[in-house]
């Protein structure tokens, strides 16, 4: 999680967050006395709550706990009081439906429960999301969603390539599948939604390119760029059908939506109908009956009928009118305004704001080695790998990974054949390559006579049926949080080599290679590994 220290120009604080719902914060709002001092907070009435003494800018209170980013990094919370829980955790969110996730280093991420214990860890989860409707959203190891209850026990199974959260009683799901027939193995997705016993309400179809999770019986979908945006109800009908100057549109909330037709936003209702034309640079929504609005770099409030109520006067604006009145900046320094625009108590603050809105999930530290091993290798001992020994034909190669002849490499020089692209999820992916005797491609020659002359043409290629196994290698490349864990990796593939009947030429030192060897005459293997990636190759 990066938490953001730098000052907040303007906030629309009402982006629907998790559960398609609106904040759900404490009433405390962090705050500056002067330039460069220590943080404290206020209450929405602007009255001073804790005494400023967090030198990093903390977040919002949630279910009575805020985020403090460390200046190492680390993360703690706060409680209403002040009181700082040196925890120290390297990834944590916001509490919500009384139950928050954090992440010790190199763990799993860990349940905390309203009394800030740590009540379960979550073993083989990589990722997960905070509760709503009382269902957790988590993504396994292996890279499959499903959604457990807040005691952290699996209610849905993890089968989905991705999930979303629950709202109004159902979730979006989606599945991948690769299209076989098409040359490039392009990537198709299906999504549907599931209700609260894992059943399919609305069956995955692949013909959205788009779409969301419902608010108030809607959905937004889109076909396309080429189509615009529409709205499906809960039996997957188009009740509001797409258009096209539709570029993007919101959810809706009390009655209403937004659109975005060319550079400017308006509001639509339940039947589609255009309420109020497309005259605002953000989009509107509402909360206790106002929206923030932006006219020419400037901040005010409009009403639903799209009336400016506050005029557009303001440099920045914080948390809206979450409460009966809104901290709005004016001069250099923040005041408190009601909902005519009137100054309130006729106070300032240097700077109101706070590190984040809503930080709703947490991603593992540890890394599965062995998930990740076992994905690229299937099989092995000391003469065999996935398979593949020493006599392994190219024919047999070829047939094993499904290739055709359109597979091989058009030259005939080459002798190595790229079998297999592995991706686990967004930061492990990897290539199987196997080595062969000779060179792997044979030239199909057609001879052309033309008038007085002849001359050979090469017209494709085909597999040297000479040509046996004689090496194979893994290229597996991590990224994002993954960089980090390159060497843990290989210290774990280089366990699972010695095991294999590999020993580690000792002679050979190298701090981010080995080599290993099973007799003078026999197979031979080798480990590099450089941030972000690890190599394994095994000669036959």
């Amino acid at each position: 999680m990066k938490i953001n220290n730098t000052r907040y120009f303007a906030l629309l604080v009402f982006v629907l967050v998790a559960c398609n719902k609106g904040p759900d914060f404490d009433a405390l709002v962090p705050y500056q006395e002067k330039e460069n001092s220590y943080w404290g907070y206020i209450d929405l009435n602007g009255n001073k709550k804790i005494d400023p003494k967090f030198k990093n800018l903390p977040g919002l209170f949630y279910n009575g706990y805020a985020l403090l980013e460390k200046p190492d990094g680390s993360f703690n919370y706060i409680d209403r009081k002040g009181q700082e829980y040196e925890r120290n955790y390297i990834d944590a969110c916001d509490f919500h439906e009384g139950v928050a996730f954090a992440v010790n280093e190199g763990e799993y991420p860990v349940l905390l429960n309203a009394k800030l214990e740590e009540v379960k860890i979550l073993e083989k989860v990589d990722e997960v999301r905070l509760p709503c409707e009382g269902f957790i959203c988590f993504k396994n190891t292996r890279g499959k969603w499903g959604y457990m209850n807040k005691d952290g026990v699996i209610v849905i199974r993890p089968v989905y390539d991705f999930a979303g959260d629950f709202s109004d009683g159902l979730a979006l799901i989606g599945k991948t599948e690769f299209d076989t027939t098409s040359e490039n193995m392009k990537e198709k997705s299906f999504f549907g939604y599931i209700d609260t016993k894992g059943d399919q309400v609305i069956k995955p179809t692949s013909k959205y390119e788009t779409i969301s999770s419902f608010s108030e019986g809607l959905a937004a979908y889109s076909d396309g760029a080429d189509w615009g945006w529409g709205y499906v109800d809960k039996t997957g009908k188009k009740v509001i059908r797409a258009k096209l100057e539709w570029d993007e549109v919101t959810p809706f909330k009390d009655g209403i939506a937004s659109v975005k037709i060319g550079d400017l936003w308006g509001i639509i209702d339940k039947k589609g109908k255009l309420v109020v034309n497309p005259k605002f640079e953000i989009p509107p929504a509402f909360e206790n009956g106002l929206s923030l609005g932006k006219k020419d770099d400037k901040y005010g409030f409009i009403n639903k009928r799209g009336e400016w109520v506050i005029e557009p006067a303001f440099g920045q604006v914080i948390l809206g009118f979450a409460g009966r009145r809104a901290f709005v900046e004016k001069d250099n320094y923040f005041i408190l305004i009601d909902k005519k625009g009137n100054q309130k108590k006729n106070r300032e603050f240097y700077q109101v704001g706070f590190s984040h809105f809503f930080e709703n999930s947490v991603k593992s530290d540890f890394f599965d080695t062995e998930a990740v091993i076992d994905t690229f290798i299937q099989r092995m001992n000391a003469g065999e790998i996935n398979g593949i020994t020493p006599k392994t034909s190219l024919a047999e190669v070829m047939k094993k990974y499904r290739l055709t002849d359109k597979d091989l490499p058009e030259n005939s020089y080459q002798t190595t054949l790229e079998v297999s692209k592995i991706k686990m999820n967004d930061e492990i992916s990897g290539t199987v390559t196997i080595g062969f005797n000779d060179n792997i491609s044979t030239e199909i020659v057609s001879r052309i006579d033309e008038y007085w002359y002849s001359y050979n043409i090469v017209t494709g290629y085909k597999p040297n049926n000479k040509a046996v196994t004689e090496s194979v290698s893994f290229s597996i490349d991590l990224e994002g949080r993954k960089e980090a864990k390159a060497e843990k990796l290989a210290k774990d593939l280089k366990s699972v080599i010695e095991l294999n009947g590999f020993k580690q030429d000792k002679e050979k030192k190298s701090t981010d290679s080995w080599d290993f060897y099973t007799t003078d005459d026999g197979p031979k293997a080798s480990i590099h590994y450089s941030p972000g990636s690890v190599n394994l190759s095994v000669m036959f």
